[in-house]
Formats: structure tokens, C-alpha cells, sequence
């Protein structure tokens, strides 16, 4: 079925680019902005999860944002709190390897379903959406001291800390985990254009409407450039074999900031790596550790 809309999407664009740009460039855009979902049913450790969870929704401009919450009871300290992001066409629970060990480690845990994804509203949404809703999701936390976020939602958090310059939000973030992230939001869009067969005129209106919506050049968005201000620590993580998000991207992103390290596997491409257990063990060492500023 997704082969045979493709196929209608661009012979689509091939026609109506050429006799109505900006109405095809609408069309592509809602195309880009809607998530492709495919529901599982839920496996043993996501309803394991869900048993010990604190559920919630918040508002975010037009979405309602499902928030889960899991405080640690067994650790008598004050602990750290992580926020978790997850990435395009996922839900919070894609973390709950991670979450189950972040717990295990003596942390506090908060993820949300970005907007139009598991059980938040909405049916499209966009980058400025979701760290929208990530800003809005830290409100409700006493302090956030550490991101993780994985693929869009890596850029997502990103993105949130470039814009904490002006709020408060997440201002006691000192480590950030990016775990299969892209750099260039114009990369992402050249990837949607060349398997949609888009015109360069229509991927020119697209360019200028995100410009237009987050008021600054598509050149400047980007995870290197967010995260210029950002004087604490990044743990990259990312596939040699990832078949979504070059390994290139995580090597531009590493050498970006002197405090980055890159962690680099092999074999458990884009989506495997949130399950492994050397990639979680080395996530929860790095948020233990003493946090050395840029």
C-alpha cells in the first residue's frame, strides 16, 4: 500500500509542480509532517512498565502530551532525573530497555509521546512541535539534570537546549545522550525529497516555509549549530551500520564539541541499539560521572 501512494505522490508532484508550486509544496509538507505509525501490541517489560508508571497529559499549544513518570524508591539520595525523547514514528516505551535501567541505576525517569505519536493528540507535527513539547514536559519536573533522546528526538533536545538561552526550562542540564541522531534538519529534508522524486522548486517552498516558521536559515539548523551555547557534556552513540542516519553524522556532531564522546557499535543499527545492554551500561556510567564543563 505505502509502495502504490509513493508511486501516485510523485507522479503527482511531477504534474502539479510545473502548475501549482506552492499548492504541491502543501501537499509534500503534510506528506513530511505526518508520522507513518505501525501499532504493536505491547511486550512484557513495556506492561511491566506501565504497572509502576505515573501518567499524565499536559497541554502543548494544540496537542494533549501523554507524560510518563517512574520515580525511583530505592534510592534514599535525591536522584538525578533523566528526560527521554524518542524518535519520528516511535512512543516513549521504544525506551523501556533503557528506562528498566535507568531505574535499576538509581534515577528518576520521565518520557513523553511526542505530539501525534502513541497517545498524544494530533496528527502531524514537526520538529519546532516537538521540542515545543519537550520545553513544555520539563515544566512539570522539579529539575532535569540530564537528555536522551534518540533519532528526531535527538535533534529535538538539541534544539530545546539552543532555545533554554531564553527560558529556564532545562537550565540544570548537564549531559545530554544522542543516540542515533542526525546534524543537518536539511539533510532530513533532502532524504524525503529524493523518495518522494520532489522538484527542486518544491523543496525550495519547503525550505522557506520552515524559515519562515522558525525564523532563522535552514543552513543554521542544525545539531552543531543548537548546541554551540551548550557548555555541558554529550554522549554520541551511534551504529556503523545504521541504514537510517549515516555514521558520518554521528562523527560531524562528536568532533563539534570538545567535551563530546563518541561511543560507536557495530551490527545494531538504528533501532536495536535501545535494547542493548553494553549501550545502556555505558549511558548510565556517563550520567554518573562527574560532569566535566566545556
Amino acid at each position: 500500500m505505502e509502495a502504490l501512494l509513493k508511486i501516485i505522490f510523485t507522479n503527482f508532484f511531477k504534474i502539479f509542480s510545473k502548475i501549482s508550486p506552492k499548492y504541491s509544496a502543501e501537499i509534500a509538507w503534510s506528506i513530511f509532517c505526518k508520522p507513518r505509525i505501525k501499532k504493536k501490541p505491547l511486550r512484557g517489560i513495556e506492561k511491566e512498565l506501565l504497572q509502576q508508571v505515573k501518567q499524565y497529559f499536559i497541554d502543548s499549544g494544540e496537542y494533549k502530551i501523554s507524560v510518563y513518570e517512574w520515580r525511583n524508591s530505592n534510592n534514599t539520595n535525591k536522584p538525578k532525573t533523566i528526560l527521554l525523547t524518542h524518535g519520528w514514528g516511535g512512543y516513549a516505551l521504544n525506551y523501556s530497555h533503557i528506562i528498566q535501567k535507568l531505574l535499576e541505576g538509581g534515577l528518576n525517569v520521565i518520557a513523553y509521546d511526542s505530539p501525534a505519536h502513541g497517545k498524544s493528540t494530533g496528527k502531524k507535527t514537526n520538529l519546532l512541535h516537538n521540542t515545543q513539547a519537550l520545553l513544555d514536559v520539563s515544566q512539570y519536573a522539579e529539575s532535569v539534570d540530564a537528555l536522551i533522546g534518540h533519532s528526531f528526538g535527538a535533534m529535538a533536545n538539541a534544539y530545546a537546549l539552543e532555545l533554554t538561552k531564553e527560558t529556564s526550562h532545562l537550565s540544570t542540564v548537564d549531559k545530554i545522550v544522542l543516540i542515533a541522531g542526525p546534524n543537518k534538519l536539511i539533510d532530513i529534508f533532502a532524504s524525503f525529497a529524493q523518495a518522494m522524486q520532489l522538484p527542486d522548486n518544491i523543496l525550495a517552498i519547503f525550505h522557506q516555509k520552515l524559515e519562515i516558521i522558525a525564523k532563522r536559515k535552514i543552513e543554521r539548523m542544525s545539531v552543531v549549530e543548537f548546541l554551540q551555547h551548550y557548555t555541558g557534556e554529550t554522549l554520541v552513540v551511534h551504529d556503523h551500520k545504521d541504514r537510517v542516519v549515516p555514521f558520518s553524522e554521528a562523527e560531524t556532531v562528536a568532533n563539534g564539541f570538545a567535551t563530546a564522546k563518541l561511543f560507536a557499535t557495530t551490527g545494531l543499527g538504528h533501532f536495536r541499539i535501545l535494547a542493548d545492554n553494553k549501550i545502556s551500561d555505558k549511558i548510565i556510567y556517563f550520567l554518573h560521572a562527574p560532569t566535566i564543563k566545556n
